[in-house]
């Protein structure tokens, strides 16, 4: 990447943290608020790295971090995930910031283990009384309720941004309006999609904010903190509530715009680590060991890929996802944990969290995956939907070395679809459009005409699974128009060209469109029909 920033996944207890990180010198482990990710925290980590080696993880189950296994995660469960990221890192000591509910699993570590946080930045410290604690925890996480007309992209675009509105998000008077600017749509845009990802997974993890005694946690923290306090932050009106000590705890109001704060930020936080010399400079982030679960693999030119691993046993299976979406809807099919293969699922550039990275994705996904999977001799490669389009670039690549290719569900038709208008709107509209692009590509041949002689005879929809694909594409939503005008030469029917005898084509469903246009490219491969042998795709595999 060329943003200064780099990624990484690191195992710690038994499950995978997603790491951003910058810069050499003092560690700095920032913690971000939720519901989002730690891409919140990127003009931190551009500002502190001259000095710092700054490290900001996804809590777990938000960004790209995976789940815990905590049935009801609490702040010290939580602050015992982040305690075990710096055993892996190597390091000893850090000073912690923490931004809303990470300030609160900041403040937890300290008082876990004192001896390993040399000091605390703590912007926004949330004090609940049990009162709103209780309205919290029985109002605040809403279900997400999937509708044929797509309205609830648009609940969840307003679910986001009403939390700039107003706080809690959910409650609306004179007392609740929140004092800052609603951030731009692109702003928007990536919140909305990774809430989109993690709607399954986030609010447990949110929850332990309004069940941690934020209160009775100041009272015996020893370690020196500083609460940072802007007046734009809407919980800065618990600053009446803050038991601090003299001497130990600081509150510092903050005023200005961001960078003014970010600034005020760095002037505390050399203050803080000028005062203490013992601790370690560190030159650059070295995991004990690399992710067993997760890792990125990246191509010349810089575009990024995350590969997923699932255990198994036989040749191994590259399986690649029905891009736009990720290796999260993957999981979400049926059998897949039952295929009895050893999986390595890929998420693409601009796809489940991965950076969308520079212009060439397509050829740039091709050569990262090639170095990502350099050291496997022989496998075989499972494609769904458009990723097909990647499989001539694969051929090349990997030669010998790729064995039987599946194909599920590519698109047969040989027109090329029309251009998606993948402008962001402040209002949420374009994932009404984008919700309609994915519906309509069930029903129609090519997706985007619309028209009575275009209708797939025979085709039918499901909810749930249209859904699912959808919230994990929004992610791509931004660069799909660049995306699909480069899928699209090879999507017209020309990746059946490196189908090879002996490699398959799954259909979930055989319509009129589907048979007509597989005998005008006439594939290769030995097509099969799921709905006839009564299998999902991960189902054939494990009899195949």
């Amino acid at each position: 990447m060329n943003d200064g920033i780099e990624r990484c996944f690191v195992d710690a207890l038994g499950t995978s943290l997603h790491v951003r990180w910058s810069g050499h010198g003092v560690p700095l482990l920032l913690i971000h608020q939720s519901p989002t990710s730690a891409r919140v925290l990127e003009d931190r980590l551009r500002a502190f790295g001259d000095a710092y080696l700054c490290i900001a993880p996804d809590i777990p189950g938000m960004g790209q971090s995976g789940t815990i296994t905590e049935p009801v995660p609490s702040i010290e469960v939580l602050a015992r995930y982040f305690l075990a990221l710096l055993d892996q890192l190597g390091i000893a000591r850090a000073v912690v910031y923490g931004a809303h509910t990470g300030a609160l699993i900041a403040t937890q570590m300290a008082r876990a283990e004192p001896g390993r946080v040399a000091g605390l930045l703590l912007d926004g410290y949330p004090i609940y009384t049990d009162e709103e604690a209780a309205q919290r925890l029985a109002n605040y996480f809403p279900p997400l309720t999937a509708g044929w007309d797509g309205a609830h992209l648009l609940w969840l675009w307003h679910r986001y941004r009403e939390q700039f509105l107003y706080w809690p998000w959910n409650t609306k008077s004179a007392t609740t309006r929140a004092s800052r600017g609603i951030p731009d749509v692109a702003h928007l845009q990536a919140g909305v999609a990774e809430m989109a990802r993690t709607n399954n997974s986030y609010p447990s993890c949110y929850r332990a904010a309004f069940t941690y005694n934020a209160t009775a946690a100041l009272a015996d923290l020893s370690v020196e903190a500083h609460f940072l306090v802007s007046g734009t932050d809407s919980l800065s009106r618990k600053l009446s509530l803050l038991q601090t000590k003299a001497g130990l705890h600081h509150i510092h109001k903050l005023s200005g715009e961001r960078d003014a704060q970010v600034t005020e930020e760095r002037r505390i936080l050399d203050t803080l680590v000028r005062h203490d010399s013992s601790l370690c400079v560190v030159q650059v982030l070295r995991p004990a060991a690399v992710s067993r679960r997760r890792h990125y693999a990246r191509s010349p030119q810089g575009h990024l890929v995350a590969l997923r691993h699932l255990p198994g046993s036989g040749k191994p299976l590259l399986v690649l996802p029905p891009i736009p979406a990720g290796a999260d809807y993957v999981l979400s099919l049926p059998d897949v944990a039952d295929s009895g293969r050893a999986l390595i699922i890929v998420d693409p550039p601009a796809v489940g969290g991965v950076p969308p990275g520079p212009a060439g994705r397509l050829h740039g996904c091709v050569a990262a995956i090639a170095s990502g999977v350099s050291s496997i001799a022989d496998f075989d490669l499972l494609t769904f939907g458009y990723s097909s389009a990647l499989l001539p670039g694969l051929r090349a690549a990997f030669g010998e070395a790729l064995g039987t290719v599946i194909v599920v569900d590519p698109p047969c038709h040989t027109e090329l679809p029309e251009p998606f208008d993948s402008t962001l709107c402040p209002s949420g509209s374009h994932l009404l459009r984008y919700w309609d692009r994915w519906r309509f590509e069930a029903l129609f041949s090519p997706a985007t005409a619309r028209s009575g002689d275009a209708i797939r005879k025979g085709a039918t929809e499901d909810l749930a699974t249209l859904c699912r694909f959808v919230l994990s594409a929004i992610d791509a939503l931004p660069v799909w128009r660049e995306m699909e005008a480069e899928l699209a030469p090879l999507l017209a029917g020309r990746w059946a060209q490196a189908l090879w005898p002996g490699d398959h084509l799954l259909f979930s469903a055989m319509d009129s469109a589907t048979a007509a246009g597989l005998q005008a490219i006439a594939p290769a491969a030995t097509v099969t029909e799921l709905t006839q042998t009564g299998q999902s795709a991960f189902g054939w595999l494990r009899g195949a």
